[in-house]
């Protein structure tokens, strides 16, 4: 199970929310949980602002009631957004490896485990949405 207190939970499709609030600095680790969803699911790094090289990199996992994470879909280091960088993740998308669009052809899980890692002083949010 993942820890108390950072778990956000899609309510039904074609739901969306914050996940990361904008003007987050830390690295960070949240977790969205999609009961019933097979559709896809889209991360948007919506505010970034980062210079001089500093970067943040965002890694999505499928995670077990028991704990257990296994890799969905990582972006590269990201140290610009130009009209918001964008993760997606379900069952037919066209798999892309490069900014600004990252995509995974994946199941959804029950269960999605979000880390954000940040190298220097950057400022960012993300936002999701269930398609």
């Amino acid at each position: 199970m993942p820890p108390a207190g950072t778990v956000i939970q899609a309510s039904s499709a074609n739901s969306q929310g914050t996940l990361i609030p904008a003007g987050s600095t830390n690295p960070q680790t949240v977790y969205l949980t999609l009961p019933g969803i097979t559709d896809s699911v889209v991360f948007n790094l919506s505010t970034l602002i980062a210079s001089g090289g500093n970067t943040v990199t965002v890694t999505v996992n499928g995670y077990s009631q028991s704990g257990y994470a296994w890799l969905l879909l990582a972006s590269s280091a990201i140290a610009t957004v130009t009209n918001g960088t964008y993760l997606a993740i379900g069952p037919g998308l066209p798999v892309t490896a490069s900014a600004p669009i990252f995509a995974a052809n994946n199941a959804v899980p029950y269960t999605m485990q979000i880390v954000v890692a940040v190298a220097g002083i950057v400022s960012y949010g993300i936002d999701y949405e269930v398609c």
